[in-house]
């Protein structure tokens, strides 16, 4: 051989070394695209983790909020409701009454209430009058209602009218405002307080 082809030879002997076999070749390929996959696919699982992290402290604050306890919130609420319950009750509302009793409880440190009556912009007559009262006393939860309707058509010296029309008008009328103060009686009943009902001992009215 001539000292040209020696040095081919020689190359392509070197170059047969240096390569792997065909087999060789393809594992390692695979081996390659393998391991990008698998780099690629912990990138993505590292993604996808860090999104099921942002969805455990989401799931954690949620808890966090829903184990924050209630009892000192309940308990402050509780506070401001007693303190105003305090503050709205009173001792004594007088119905169909200007101020007495009330201005008179004053001077034992009792809490005096509401005075209603005609002289003092109540009327009785009209529903709406009667209404705002009930709301009023249910809210004030008074300890006594001393209630003083008019005896006038209830006494002994007016059943000699029975048979007159104005006079069944007027009792009619009168009766009606009984009612009225039995209701708010029955009332303060059932809620455990007291009710004073004051008429003649002799008016037809008991």
């Amino acid at each position: 051989l001539s000292q040209s082809e020696r040095g081919c030879r020689i190359l392509e002997s070197a170059e047969a070394r240096l390569r792997p076999p065909e087999g060789d070749r393809s594992e390692r390929a695979r081996n390659v695209e393998v391991s990008e996959e698998q780099e690629h696919g912990t990138q993505v699982e590292q993604g996808g983790h860090d999104g099921v992290e942002g969805n455990e402290d989401s799931e954690v604050e949620d808890s966090e909020v829903e184990d924050i306890p209630t009892d000192a919130v309940s308990d402050d609420d509780e506070d401001v409701d007693a303190e105003m319950h305090h503050m709205l009750s009173v001792d004594c509302t007088e119905l169909y009454s200007p101020v007495r009793v009330n201005e008179y409880i004053k001077k034992y440190g009792m809490k005096p209430g509401s005075s209603l009556d005609l002289l003092t912009g109540w009327n009785f007559d009209h529903s709406r009058d009667r209404t705002a009262a009930e709301k009023l006393i249910s809210e004030q939860e008074p300890l006594l209602v001393v209630g003083s309707p008019m005896c006038t058509m209830f006494s002994t010296l007016q059943n000699l009218n029975k048979n007159d029309e104005k006079w069944k008008a007027r009792l009619r009328k009168a009766t009606k405002h009984i009612k009225f103060a039995v209701k708010v009686y029955r009332r303060q009943h059932r809620q455990g307080r007291y009710f004073l009902h004051e008429h003649p001992a002799s008016a037809s009215s008991w």
